[in-house]
């Protein structure tokens, strides 16, 4: 496939739904997650809170980093950098068996992970693949992707 053929507006809006959906779906989870993880660490529930507190804080303020990052070398590197942090992320907080843990990989790892694959880096790609005309359909469909993925993900 050619760099010309996968840059298409349609190729673009897909994998741009398809990661906003598969981040907020994963992320939507964790308050089912909240009791049993705490039950069955033997934390208060004030633990795991804390931490997807951290997570939602971290996801907000490194915002601009990450788009200052976009800027100098490319919403892909950003994207896939996210897609890493997120993984690793996940992976630590299965792990976890202590407060520490649980708030590091939560809140800091996660929290950076998601940033980074978030609505300001996603929707600038998408705005700039489609002609003005389009612009808000397609912002709107793959906005739409995020939302979905808290209908979609989390029951699994």
């Amino acid at each position: 496939m050619s760099a010309r053929t996968w840059r298409t507006p349609i190729v673009i809006l897909s994998c741009a739904t398809l990661i906003l959906l598969l981040s907020f779906g994963a992320r939507q989870t964790y308050g089912l997650y909240l009791a049993p993880i705490s039950e069955i660490q033997g934390w208060e529930i004030g633990i795991f809170s804390f931490a997807m507190a951290l997570q939602t804080l971290i996801w907000g303020l490194s915002q601009p980093f990450w788009g200052n990052i976009a800027d100098r070398f490319g919403a892909g590197r950003v994207v896939s950098a996210g897609l890493i942090l997120y993984s690793i992320g996940l992976w630590m907080m299965a792990q976890s068996t202590t407060p520490f843990g649980i708030t590091i990989s939560t809140g800091l790892v996660t929290g950076l992970g998601m940033s980074a694959t978030s609505f300001p880096i996603i929707l600038a790609v998408v705005g700039r693949s489609v002609s003005e005309k389009r612009r808000s359909m397609f912002l709107g469909i793959a906005s739409a992707g995020g939302s979905s993925g808290m209908v979609i993900v989390v029951p699994f």
